[in-house]
């Protein structure tokens, strides 16, 4: 959606459960984190969803639950404990830490297959720049935010927890769509 910017919750924890950005659709408005008996999760939420992506969802094998309001509809999934240590690293802000299998799969789930035609070499973008902490990235932001970065400092905002947590109310409020 024109407007909303992309959680670290959708950047990094999506390809976790197996799907792609882009297969998502257009009706797809990003992931939060929340927590059900001391336990997180993610939430999808999406202010359209066509039947045959309601039902892949449903079917995946971290799917718990869904509901719908008259705004938006909402599907929540565990988080697979394979994954558990990379998501506590994410969580901390330790991008570069998490594992590299995990990586691939986010690059994989992030950069379009339209990416890999126009584009020469995907060591140039942000997110591999973010997960590899290359010196291309780091001499980028360095030149952006006219400051020398230490190359043992992460090369992305820390995980905001408050930013990142679903507030129902908030998403209903602000989505003023009628369904």
């Amino acid at each position: 959606m024109e407007g909303v910017g992309r959680t670290q919750t959708t950047r990094f924890m999506v390809p976790m459960l197996g799907f792609r950005h882009s297969d998502l659709g257009e009706g797809f408005i990003n992931a939060y984190l929340s927590k059900i008996d001391d336990n997180y999760v993610i939430y999808f939420v999406f202010y359209s969803i066509s039947e045959g992506l309601d039902a892949t969802i449903k079917h995946n094998p971290y799917f718990l639950d869904s509901f719908s309001t008259d705004k938006l509809d909402y599907y929540v999934f565990d988080i697979p404990s394979e994954y558990e240590n990379d998501f506590n690293l994410i969580l901390e802000g330790k991008y570069s830490k998490i594992d590299n299998d995990l990586k691939t799969i986010i690059l994989k789930n992030t950069l379009t297959p339209s990416y890999y035609r126009h584009k020469p070499t995907r060591q140039t973008t942000k997110i591999y720049g973010i997960l590899y902490k290359t010196d291309v990235f780091r001499h980028y932001l360095e030149k952006k935010l006219n400051a020398d970065i230490d190359p043992d400092n992460e090369l992305w905002e820390m995980f905001d927890i408050d930013e990142e947590t679903i507030d129902i109310d908030e998403l209903e409020n602000a989505f003023e769509l009628e369904k």
